[in-house]
């Protein structure tokens, strides 16, 4: 089975990310797969040199649910014309499956459609709150011969009952279970990183933008610091302008007590081990792979209820998060740095948890079955 995977970003983040690992996994195996990028970058190289056939479009990227309305016409002229590059490498390589990587790429779900190729879109978005939300709705449920969702909530928000005689599962979000053998001990890990030994380390990784929570989090830290003076906060990640908040410019620029901005991180793992907490306060997600990672790693997570987190923490697997604001963030992490007995019980259990359920190797199982069946139905 010949697949093609379009990639949704050229960037190295989320669900692109989690594209490339799927693919050099699969390289191992020669399927002749083809992956498509925006544009040139470091994944495609990577892609490239594992053997597998690359072609990067040379269109811009920006999502035009992510920008201003008076900037629309632009993206959206952009998206337009970004079909005919689709359509032409679908027609050139004659897939059996198109697997589209975010419910944000119409373009190749339209030039599948054109080529007679059956699409399927791996949704990981779970918010409506942007103003295509409907028309990304309505195209996977009328074009997509097959919808993948990364959190139970998205496959609600699209419509929760597939289209008749298409078929649709949740996939969730997956990450490798710890190498077996020595691992560095987490005082050598911060001493390689350049963190205190002994003091309390959160560590927040992501985009620092509005919708992470980032914003609130820095307030939070303050009433923090107070009770636990020389706690250290960690923000691992890019600022997007698009999505800021003056709380999060300000930092930047002047910085702040008791926090560290490490910029963008590809080592997670070091970082995740050398962490007594990880917290997310995003007010909008699917199934964050940085949680999955943490309590596969054994690092607590603190997070607050959104997308499928409440699912992935139930049962005392880790600190939710409840209500707006920076108040329920730094009482959390009051709580969650309080007691370390009881930070280990949470750790354990979200561990076999994500060792049960959440691996990459069932993922792919999955995923490469659910491909199988569109094909088929061809």
């Amino acid at each position: 089975m010949k697949v093609l995977f379009t990639f949704h970003h050229a960037e190295r983040s989320g669900a692109s990310l989690w594209l490339l690992n799927f693919l050099l996994e699969r390289a191992q195996d020669g399927l002749g797969d083809v992956a498509v990028l925006p544009s040139e970058c470091e994944m495609a190289d990577q892609l490239h040199e594992a053997g597998v056939t690359v072609e990067c479009l040379n269109v811009r990227q920006v999502a035009l649910s992510r920008s201003p309305v008076t900037k629309a016409p632009g993206i959206l002229w952009n998206r337009i014309s970004s079909l005919r590059g689709y359509l032409r490498t679908i027609r050139r390589h004659a897939p059996d499956v198109v697997y589209i990587n975010s419910s944000y790429q119409l373009a190749p779900l339209f030039a599948a459609r054109l080529a007679g190729r059956p699409a399927v879109v791996h949704v990981h978005e779970g918010q409506k709150d942007s103003w295509t939300f409907g028309l990304k709705r309505f195209c996977v449920r009328r074009l997509a011969a097959g919808a993948l969702f990364a959190a139970s909530l998205a496959q609600d928000l699209f419509g929760g009952v597939p289209p008749r005689g298409k078929p649709w599962a949740v996939s969730p979000n997956a990450a490798d279970p710890l190498p077996e053998g020595v691992l560095p001990s987490r005082i050598e890990l911060r001493r390689k990183l350049d963190l205190p030994a002994d003091a309390p380390v959160a560590l927040f990784l992501g985009s620092l933008i509005r919708r992470k929570g980032v914003h609130d989090l820095l307030e939070a830290w303050e009433g923090v610091r107070e009770r636990h003076p020389g706690a250290l906060l960690v923000l691992a990640g890019k600022e997007d302008p698009q999505d800021s908040h003056p709380r999060i410019a300000e930092f930047l620029r002047s910085g702040q007590e008791g926090v560290c901005f490490a910029g963008f991180q590809r080592n997670v793992q070091d970082w995740l081990l050398a962490a007594d907490l990880f917290v997310l306060p995003s007010y909008g997600e699917a199934m964050p792979l940085s949680i999955i990672e943490a309590m596969m790693w054994g690092t607590p997570v603190v997070a607050r209820e959104a997308g499928d987190v409440p699912w992935l923490l139930a049962e005392g697997r880790g600190y939710l998060c409840r209500g707006e604001g920076p108040e329920p963030v730094q009482e959390t992490l009051l709580e969650a740095l309080a007691d370390e007995s009881e930070r280990a019980c949470r750790c354990a259990r979200a561990r076999e948890f994500a060792l049960a359920n959440l691996t990459r190797e069932r993922q792919r199982r999955q995923i490469e079955e659910f491909l199988h069946r569109v094909a088929g139905q061809r």
